[in-house]
């Protein structure tokens, strides 16, 4: 898992300072990963673009885009990336008194 959380880690960082898409979506679908790491990988790149330029953002985008249209990861598998924080805000807040 280690090994699989390195790699995943070199292709994110290489593809925002690279730009290239292609060797990313290669990389990305070599990896072979096994479905329940997708969010994590998705997760990876979110976070991996939050310190960078607003381009890098925009890239790291386009990427998990591409990967959605590639067939690589899918639309659950982002949402399973957001579920956890959605869940987390929901229950801190008090819907009660909104009412």
């Amino acid at each position: 898992m280690t090994k699989f959380i390195h790699f995943q880690e070199t292709v994110v960082t290489e593809y925002l300072n690279k730009k290239s898409m292609d060797d990313a979506v290669n990389g990305i679908r070599e990896m072979k990963a096994p479905k329940h790491f997708l969010p994590e990988m998705l997760s990876k790149i979110i976070v991996c673009s939050l310190e960078r330029s607003d381009e890098d953002k925009e890239q790291a985008s386009a990427l998990i885009n591409t990967l959605r249209t590639e067939g690589l990861v899918s639309g659950e598998n982002f949402m399973q990336v957001w579920r956890p924080y959605i869940t987390c805000m929901r229950d801190g807040l008090d819907w009660s008194s909104n009412s």
